[in-house]
């Protein structure tokens, strides 16, 4: 019994470190929209015309702008805490990456601007910053979150936009670099080892604990392997889809900029 139970652990510490190791999407909530004012800082007019805006980009030029709000970060890093959310809701479509994420922390008084692979070209870290001193932060340093917020949304949209016309409307986008042969190692190996770990536990528990006594006279039948697992496939459920709108698996490097917004 023992020697199950440290196998059924030993398999659970291998798929725990392996989902550790990917950016997953259960701390964060689910995205509403293109805006998305988790913090109730945009006044409804003015959230309603920045929806609006942003469909418009994302139909014209098939980048995703979206602005997110929340009233604290707790102890993350911005720049982290802002990448993984843009990973985990895959703003853009996944292989072009043409994404932008608009983030304010409230409480920290800090805002970021997040670029995807694919318009990195056009929204470099330097233009970005200047959009942020010149159009943004002096507007929420005033606590005018909805005039900040939509200025940040304009001043990207009228850089992609731009592009956009310039180009003869959606640009091809560069792929995103390739991923290093160390972290395909690292992955690769933490696979390996939980489905390894998975079949040596799923044949001892076959094989030690497959038999039962049935009947008076002490007679002994195997165990069924579906029926050991039926329930657990019985309760399955859907979690439900929707239109994917600018959320469509796109990633980003990290690239963008931030500024604080205290006095």
């Amino acid at each position: 019994m023992r020697k199950h139970l440290f196998g059924a652990l030993l398999v659970v510490l291998l798929f725990g470190l392996l989902a550790s190791s990917v950016p997953g999407s259960d701390e964060f909530p689910a995205h509403r929209g293109q805006i998305n004012d988790f913090a109730d800082l945009i006044p409804p007019d003015v959230e309603q015309r920045m929806e609006a805006k942003a469909r418009q980009v994302l139909n014209t030029t098939g980048t995703s702008v979206v602005v997110v709000t929340m009233p604290t970060i707790g102890e993350n890093y911005l720049s982290d805490y802002v990448n993984r959310l843009y990973r985990a809701w895959g703003v853009g479509k996944k292989g072009e990456n043409k994404g932008v994420l608009i983030f304010f922390a409230q409480k920290e008084k800090k805002i970021r601007i997040e670029t995807g692979y694919g318009v990195e070209g056009i929204l470099p870290d330097g233009k970005v910053g200047e959009i942020l001193r010149r159009d943004v932060a002096p507007h929420l340093k005033k606590k005018d979150y909805g005039t900040g917020l939509e200025n940040a949304l304009l001043s990207v949209s009228r850089v992609i936009e731009e592009d956009a016309k310039a180009s003869g409307g959606v640009k091809p986008t560069p792929k995103k670099p390739p991923v290093s042969p160390h972290t395909v190692f690292i992955v690769a190996t933490f696979i390996v080892f939980g489905i390894i770990g998975l079949i040596v536990f799923l044949i001892v528990m076959i094989k030690k604990g497959g038999r039962r006594m049935v009947g008076s006279d002490n007679r002994y039948e195997p165990i069924s392997s579906t029926s050991s697992f039926s329930s657990g496939d019985s309760g399955s459920s859907d979690s439900g889809s929707s239109d994917s709108g600018g959320f469509d698996g796109g990633d980003s490097g990290g690239g963008g900029a931030e500024c604080s917004t205290d006095d």
